[in-house]
């Protein structure tokens, strides 16, 4: 599962205080290092997915449906073909999951 961004940076940074003492300027290179490398194991795309969902929030209705009226084709222009089928089947997944917990009821006790 992917980690969140404020966790690996938040760790990373205490890993090179743990191994170095408090960051300055001779043990930057280090803390940057253990930065980058945290940050290999953060998935982008989940970000950037998160990140719209968070800009789609704060949009006012007229701003949604303008953005709405703009996308479909337009959205996927430029996006080769395997990336939108594996999009297209990662929705297709989480609307199934959706239908399957809103169809079980939840049971009493025996």
């Amino acid at each position: 599962m992917a980690r969140d961004l404020e966790t690996a940076i938040a760790e990373a940074l205490r890993a090179a205080i743990g191994a170095r003492g408090p960051i300055i300027l001779e043990t930057v290179g280090d803390a940057v290092h253990r930065v980058v490398g945290a940050l290999r194991d953060v998935d982008v795309a989940e970000l950037m997915r998160l990140a719209g969902l968070s800009r789609w929030r704060t949009l006012s209705q007229e701003e949604r449906t303008e953005l709405a009226r703009r996308g479909g084709r337009k959205a996927w222009e430029g996006v080769p073909a395997e990336a939108r089928s594996a999009e297209m089947r990662r929705r297709a997944d989480v609307r199934k999951a959706k239908a399957t917990d809103a169809d079980e009821e939840p049971q009493g006790p025996a």
